[in-house]
């Protein structure tokens, strides 16, 4: 497949390719403002999860064991993985948009069965809910977008705002987490209802966003049969797809770590009410990783490894051998490489595929990730037990360094054969 755009190892940032033009790259377009409001807006209040700091103390106070409660958390990934491939395939042959409503209607309906049945069946729905609706949007919403921005012309600026969204998004979780426990004191029902009307106000946003991009791709694909052809061919068989799929199936899934973050400040010694900063600090320097991920994207991609590299290695040694002034730090700027590296490489994975199975094949780097991010929780559990979980986290760091070196060795190699290939045709 010919490489061409901000992620491109071929082609320096500066250079000019066949679809993009010097005003392009001197001014980069921009989108409208009502459809910018309006992807704003969806970021923001899908981002709004007034209950989720508190949804499982809800779940003890309705009188579930602990057993129960971590059986109905696994009830969120399983979910996910079983809907993770399909979600992409249906995606991609019907529209974005569609699939993207659906998600969005499971989703609410999770809180209408714990408000209508709090039981241990009735949180196992919901959170199974709350799952397929995580797999039919993770792949669709960059999918649709991407092709939103392409069909306005304005695909080169795909990172920028897909950052700026996913800033808004960690920007309401901040305020979900600050405003949240303290609504509790009025009861969960209020806490509910203003998450699903923060949900109903996002799938609005959605709605009301004009459709340009063809719903399904035009092409030779529409039958089931063309349509795997076209993902062995665009994504099996292309390596330049599959070296985004892989990285970026490794990145997302190591990157469940931060599920440990409140145990490791709390093993460190943060006292408990410094505790709701630090996570604090952690979601800021997400929201400006995100903001910082299309300067990362326009760079060669093996700059992405070398992010996520350094961001690695300052966890690994910075939690290992650091104190707490030292640990802390250090766990906020590898949350803002972390994040940076996320978002940049996903605008490389969207660059480099065919539209008639993007959304295909952001599912099967989600389903990677899920995989291993099951296998990092068992990792982890193991290793707190005998070491701790400082220790747990800073080999999670070595994990990430490994990935990031892997990211620039697969580009520098690839970067080679390539040159090999032009120097041959030449």
């Amino acid at each position: 497949m010919a490489m061409t755009g901000p992620g491109s190892w071929i082609f320096s940032p500066r250079q000019i390719g066949a679809d993009v033009t010097e005003d392009q790259i001197a001014r980069p377009a921009r989108l409208d403002w009502r459809t910018r409001i309006l992807l704003y807006g969806y970021g923001f209040f899908d981002g709004l999860i007034l209950i989720y700091p508190v949804y499982l103390l809800y779940f003890r106070d309705q009188g579930l064991s602990e057993t129960e409660i971590a059986t109905l958390l696994m009830l969120w990934p399983i979910s996910s993985l079983l809907f993770e491939l399909p979600s992409g395939y249906l995606a991609d042959r019907f529209s974005k948009k569609t699939i993207l409503v659906v998600g969005h209607v499971a989703y609410l309906g999770c809180f209408a069965v714990w408000h209508v049945l709090p039981t241990f069946t009735g949180f196992g729905i919901g959170l199974a809910l709350w799952g397929m609706r995580g797999a039919l949007s993770s792949g669709a919403f960059r999918s649709f977008l991407y092709e939103e921005m392409e069909a306005r012309g304005t695909r080169n600026a795909f990172v920028r705002v897909l950052g700026q969204i996913n800033a808004l998004k960690w920007t309401a979780m901040l305020v979900a987490y600050s405003v949240g426990p303290a609504l509790m004191t009025f009861g969960f029902t209020l806490v509910l209802a203003l998450t699903a009307t923060a949900a109903v106000i996002a799938l609005a946003a959605l709605l009301l966003v004009e459709r340009k991009a063809s719903p399904v791709a035009d092409d030779d694909t529409a039958g089931f049969g063309g349509f795997f052809r076209a993902l062995n061919s665009h994504v099996l068989r292309e390596p330049s797809v599959l070296r985004v799929v892989l990285f970026g199936g490794a990145l997302l899934g190591t990157g469940a770590v931060d599920e440990y973050w409140p145990l490791l400040g709390t093993d460190l010694g943060v006292p408990e009410t410094a505790l709701g900063l630090f996570l604090g600090a952690i979601m800021g320097a997400q929201a400006l990783g995100d903001l910082l991920a299309h300067r990362l994207a326009a760079q060669r991609p093996l700059f992405v490894g070398a992010a996520v590299a350094g961001a690695g290695a300052l966890l690994l040694f910075g939690v290992a051998f650091g104190t707490l002034y030292v640990a802390l730090p250090a766990v906020v700027v590898f949350a803002m490489l972390y994040q940076c590296a996320v978002t940049a490489n996903s605008g490389l994975l969207h660059d480099r595929v065919e539209g008639s199975v993007r959304a295909t094949a952001a599912s099967i780097l989600g389903f990677a990730s899920n995989i291993i991010s099951i296998l990092l929780f068992y990792a982890i559990g193991q290793i707190s037990e005998r070491a701790g979980v400082p220790i747990a986290i800073a080999c999670a760091g070595g994990v990430f360094l490994a990935i990031g070196l892997a990211g620039i060795r697969m580009e520098q190699k690839a970067g080679r054969l390539a040159g090999e290939r032009g120097g041959k045709d030449a």
